[in-house]
């Protein structure tokens, strides 16, 4: 009512409703006729949902534990959720939000009791942690809660989940407030580097590109371990072979290539003979590809036993070269072996994107046979993929 009063007196409605939780007269009412006539259980639970960007379940039993134990033994959740349900401040208990302009003021208030803020986002980012579909969420939190180091480790672990689920720009969102977290705390700056590593993976696929490797030479400057840089490295290699700057990823891979001997460091080496491979490829250098093509198989084969889908992904990588190579050559039949084999091991890595990859290969060299029918259905597969 009161909103409706202030556009019917000539203010621009659009902007009016954009910020009216800048409204003096609606902050008033807010807080003088909703939230200082909470009871404290009320208030206490409202606090907790304020935390939260999502609806809650306020019948879990992990949460209700946990709130009991930060809230103290004297909040009682089912009182307060009656009393917030009677005020109309939430609906259904199993999916319980606050409207944006009730979160925000309450939130706000949080900062005069900055530690129990963070108890708050602690509580919030450890529930999440336990469902798969919401470690986004859980990093947030966590990282609120100045536990940085859970909420990296987290990103770490599911950063290609956030990649095929197509939720790099959201990933994207956490990372930068980590990151200038990190940046503020000395005491935290080991965390830079896999933030900014993490950071690259999102974008390297993304129009946003050039920031992934200005991200991966950053982190680059910060270590000095030859096998973290050579995970780096070969990140920012792989950005610059698909964006045809294959003779500066060559540099780089010669640049880490000594620091990486096979006995210690296999799958390494490995994954730096298939990034020569890409590069010579792209360089149309093709005996230099298929030299280091046949490399990375072999290494492949020695990585089966112990690290089966990281020998896949090598060997659907390598086999996809060596397919675009024998195509060039004009040797269908060898061509259409490999990436036969490619779409195999792509599907045992689970690498969707070499999986279809191949089969647009496999379509241009049955369509440079003239075998009309096969090329129309690889291209298909591939444009569903």
């Amino acid at each position: 009512r009161l909103a409706i009063g202030q556009v019917s007196m000539g203010r621009d409605a659009a902007a009016l409703i954009a910020h009216l939780e800048t409204e003096p007269e609606v902050s008033a009412f807010l807080i003088d006729a909703v939230l200082k006539s909470l009871s404290s259980p009320a208030r206490r639970l409202a606090e907790l949902l304020s935390v939260f960007r999502q609806p809650v379940n306020l019948h879990d039993e992990t949460l209700i534990e946990n709130a009991n134990q930060l809230l103290g033994k004297r909040f009682k959740l089912g009182q307060a959720i009656a009393e917030m349900q009677q005020r109309q401040l939430i609906d259904q208990p199993v999916t319980a939000l606050l409207h944006p302009l009730i979160r925000d003021h309450i939130y706000t208030s949080l900062n005069a009791n900055m530690a129990q803020r963070r108890a708050l986002h602690n509580l919030a980012g450890e529930w999440l942690a336990n469902d798969p579909d919401q470690f986004l969420q859980s990093a947030y939190h966590l990282g609120r809660a100045d536990d940085l180091q859970s909420a990296v480790d987290l990103l770490i672990d599911q950063s290609g989940a956030l990649i095929k689920r197509g939720e790099t720009e959201m990933g994207v969102l956490v990372i930068d407030e980590l990151i200038g977290r990190v940046r503020r705390q000395k005491k935290a700056q080991e965390l830079l580097r896999p933030l900014l590593t993490v950071r690259g993976d999102l974008l390297a696929d993304t129009p946003r590109v050039a920031e992934a490797e200005e991200n991966y030479r950053e982190a680059l400057k910060l270590t000095r371990q030859p096998a973290v840089r050579a995970h780096i490295a070969l990140r920012l290699a792989g950005s610059l072979i698909a964006r045809n700057h294959a003779s500066e990823a060559l540099g780089l891979c010669d640049e880490i290539a000594p620091d990486l001997s096979e006995k210690s460091h296999l799958l390494l080496s490995a994954q730096l003979a298939v990034k020569y491979a890409q590069a010579h490829l792209t360089l149309s250098h093709l005996d230099a590809t298929q030299l280091a093509a046949d490399r990375s198989l072999a290494l492949a084969e020695q990585l089966h036993q112990e690290m089966p889908r990281e020998a896949a992904s090598i060997e659907a990588q390598a086999r996809q070269v060596l397919g675009i190579l024998f195509s060039l050559r004009g040797q269908a039949r060898e061509a259409t072996r490999e990436l036969q084999r490619a779409i195999v091991a792509a599907r045992e890595a689970d690498l969707k994107y070499i999986e279809y990859r191949c089969q647009l290969n496999l379509g241009i060299v049955c369509y440079q046979q003239g075998d009309w029918k096969n090329a129309l259905e690889y291209y298909q597969a591939a444009l569903l993929g």
